[in-house]
Parts: C-alpha cells; sequence; structure tokens
C-alpha cells in the first residue's frame, strides 16, 4: 500500500551533530534508506542539533514508512561528519509521523494499512464520474443523451455515479479535469465525444497524458488527406492510473450505447481487455455498415 502525503512532507532529526558533512549526502542517504531516486528528497533546513529534509514525491509505500526511525538514524550516522546523540528521534507530521512508530508494532500496523487501503481503493473502483464533451453540448445545442444514459447503466451496476462538467476541446483543460477526477478518488471515468480525427478532438491524447498504462487502438485509418482530419485516423481509448481507469468512448449516441455495451462486463478486467472489446465493436460497425461505402472516400476500417 501507498500513503498519500497530502502536502506533509517535511521531516526532522533531532539530536544530531554536524561536522563538514556534505548536505547532498545527507539528503542522499536518507534517500537510500526509503528506497527513493537521490533527487526525491532535499536538505532544507540546518540548525543546531537539528537538520529537515523534504520529500519531493506525493506517495510513499507504507513499508518504508512504518518504524523506520531507527533505520534512517543508523543511515545517517554513516554519512561522515555526523554524530548523533543518544536521545536522536526523527519527527514529521501526517502520514511520515509513522516513522517514529515503535519497531515492534510495525508488522501490526502494516497488516492494519494493508486491509484499510484494499477497502479504501474497492471503495474507489465503485466511484463513477461521466464526462460529455465539445462546444456544441456546452452552449446547449444538441442534447446530452450520453451522460443520462451512462449513468443509468452504471448505477444498474452498482456504481455511485457523478456527472462531470462538460469538457471543452482544449487538451490543458481536458488533461486538468482528469488529474482532479483522479485525486477525487473516482475509479471509473468515463468520456463521450473528443475522440476523433479534428485537432479539437483531444480525450484519448489528455488520457495518454495522465494514465501509466494506455491502450488507445484505431478503429479506421484516413488513406487519403481530407482538410478536417489532422490525425491519420480515428482511435478509442482506455488508460489505467493507479487504482482509476479513465475510458475514451465516441460521442454518437448509438455507437456509446455499442460500445459500453460490449465493455459492460469488462469494466474489472485490464485497460487492453476493455480497449480491444471497444476497437472490435466499432470496426465490426465499419465493416457492416459503413465500410464500402467510405472506401471510396479514403477511410477505412482499421483491421
Amino acid at each position: 500500500m501507498e500513503y498519500n502525503l497530502l502536502r506533509k512532507t517535511e521531516m526532522r532529526v533531532r539530536g544530531v551533530h554536524l561536522n563538514e558533512c556534505h548536505l547532498g549526502e545527507l539528503a542522499g542517504a536518507i534517500a537510500k534508506c526509503l528506497g527513493l531516486p537521490h533527487d526525491r528528497v532535499i536538505t532544507i533546513d540546518v540548525r543546531e542539533r537539528e537538520i529537515a529534509f523534504d520529500l519531493l514525491l506525493h506517495e510513499i509505500p507504507a513499508e518504508m514508512v512504518v518504524g523506520r526511525e531507527q533505520a534512517l538514524l543508523s543511515a545517517l550516522s554513516a554519512v561522515p561528519g555526523v554524530t548523533l546523540d543518544a536521545d536522536a528521534s526523527v519527527s514529521a507530521d501526517g502520514v511520515l509521523g509513522l516513522i517514529a512508530l515503535p519497531e515492534e508494532m510495525r508488522e501490526s500496523v502494516l497488516h492494519a494499512s494493508a486491509r484499510m487501503g484494499d477497502e479504501v481503493a474497492n471503495r474507489v473502483r465503485r466511484r463513477a464520474l461521466v464526462f460529455p464533451t465539445g462546444y456544441e453540448v456546452r452552449q446547449g445545442l444538441i442534447e446530452d443523451t450520453n451522460t443520462p444514459y451512462l449513468m443509468r447503466e452504471l448505477e444498474q451496476m452498482g456504481y455511485r455515479v457523478s456527472q462531470g462538467e462538460v469538457l471543452p476541446d482544449d487538451l490543458d483543460a481536458v488533461i486538468g479535469a482528469f488529474y482532479r477526477a483522479i485525486e477525487d478518488g473516482y475509479g471509473l471515468v468515463i468520456t463521450t465525444g473528443g475522440v476523433g480525427a479534428e485537432a479539437k478532438d483531444v480525450n484519448v491524447e489528455a488520457m495518454e497524458a495522465v494514465c501509466e498504462e494506455v491502450f488507445a487502438p484505431y478503429i479506421v485509418r484516413f488513406t487519403q488527406v481530407h482538410h478536417r482530419h489532422q490525425k491519420p485516423g480515428i482511435r478509442v481509448g482506455v488508460g489505467q492510473s493507479g487504482v482509476t481507469k479513465v475510458i475514451n468512448l465516441p460521442g454518437p449516441h448509438d455507437e456509446v450505447v455499442l460500445c459500453f455495451q460490449a465493455i459492460r462486463p469488462l469494466l474489472d478486467e485490464g485497460p487492453d481487455v476493455i480497449a480491444r472489446a471497444m476497437a472490435d465493436a466499432m470496426k465490426q460497425r465499419w465493416m457492416t455498415h459503413a465500410g464500402h461505402a467510405q472506401k471510396g472516400h479514403g477511410i477505412l476500417p482499421d483491421v
């Protein structure tokens, strides 16, 4: 399990004496002990008998924090020029304060944390947020039939569902909306629209920017240049960031229904499984309904 530090990232060591120490080595010793990259820890303050460090990260594995005081003090004492008092200690606010927990409590706290983490993760996975997309929806030019449909379907599946803002045709704004949804604890984020081949269609690219694991297969590819098409084809996408899945559905209501029904039983699967199911459903639609008509226009199903 990883602890969210909730912006409380400062840690102080008291009862320490320095003699011509290299600050980088002090921070490096802390980073190594906590299993962090060297540049994730910096020394921010040095006073008489006290040093302060800052951890440049949002989350840290529980096992690297709980009951680690003696390990941290031993790591510091090994740095040339460092001497520790017998009563030297490590203190911090928030989650990092668990560093000072007695070592004999370490295993029980880690076990409890893992159990609580599983419970929280399960609750997060059942929270869904649905985003419609586009100027025409924002301006009320067309009725948004997708969001009510998806909310009803998800609620029937046991999700607690919220309606998000109408996403603009702006990459940075959509990225920001995705990050906020993840930070707000939504386990499932679904968008409708914004997956076409025009410059304004940015939802798949935004998903790729925020998710560590990404699958975005093409539905169709273009063999001829068209003045509206600035991308090589049309994609749907699914990404994973922590416990959160981001799913990019098409915009037309019949395509939303088609894709969602294809992935409805697969929402607990990996992004690759969900993305392939959506793409297969859409490709079959193009092959049976639009493929022959579109070949003359330079549009081919991505088979």
